[in-house]
């Protein structure tokens, strides 16, 4: 039943996996590799965030901004940190 699933390449044929293979293993390529695609990982990851980011900052707000309420445990300077961002007081 396993040689039935098995397909062999033809004598010659290069299959896509070889060319993979070859590129993977090549001397001067293969510490490249791994960093393009970290590299395409991370863009991806703030192409895809981004937007979700300028939407949640339009659509949702600090839920004590508008009434100055801070949990107990809260440290002082943290509320206007959250309130504008970068921790100014207006």
């Amino acid at each position: 039943m396993v040689r039935a699933a098995v397909v062999s390449p033809k004598a010659g044929q290069v299959t896509v996996t070889d060319r993979i293979d070859r590129l993977a293993a090549h001397p001067i390529l293969t510490g490249f590799l791994p960093l393009g695609v970290m590299g395409l990982l991370f863009w991806l990851t703030y192409l895809t965030s981004t937007p979700l980011q300028a939407w949640l900052g339009t659509h949702h707000e600090y839920p004590g901004a508008g009434c100055g309420a801070r949990r107990h445990d809260e440290p002082r300077f943290s509320l206007p940190l959250a309130v504008s961002g970068n921790g100014q007081q207006d």
